[in-house]
């Protein structure tokens, strides 16, 4: 991963999480999700660190909440991801074009989550 150098400790751990997020969306997007690889939040680093992790209120510091102004992924294109991953399965044409909207938001997050990191600085 590239250090920016203008990012504290903390905040490289969140960018670490939101990486690792794009490569679990990149996967199931392609089809080439790990074996019991899923769209919950077991499998989601961004979950891990600011839901099951979090002494704090949950969600409420995660770059997805910080973007779309909702914590648990609302405003985001999770609940369709979710809807065709139920509906039509994890191999599906449905599921795999959702999963790459997820993807790209993701993308968004993570620009936006280094754009607002380094105006802070």
């Amino acid at each position: 991963m590239k250090t920016y150098e203008f990012l504290n400790e903390d905040e490289q751990d969140t960018l670490r999480a939101i990486d690792d997020s794009i490569k679990h969306w990149k996967r199931l997007a392609n089809g080439k999700a790990k074996a019991g690889e899923s769209i919950g939040g077991e499998n989601c680093a961004l979950c891990l660190k600011f839901w099951f992790q979090s002494k704090k209120q949950k969600c409420c510091e995660c770059p997805i909440a910080n973007f779309t102004g909702h914590t648990m992924c609302d405003g985001s294109p999770y609940r369709d991801c979710r809807n065709d991953y139920y509906d039509h399965g994890k191999s599906s044409n449905q599921f795999r074009a959702s999963a790459e909207k997820m993807l790209e938001f993701l993308t968004e997050v993570r620009n936006d989550f280094l754009a607002t990191a380094k105006e802070k600085k």
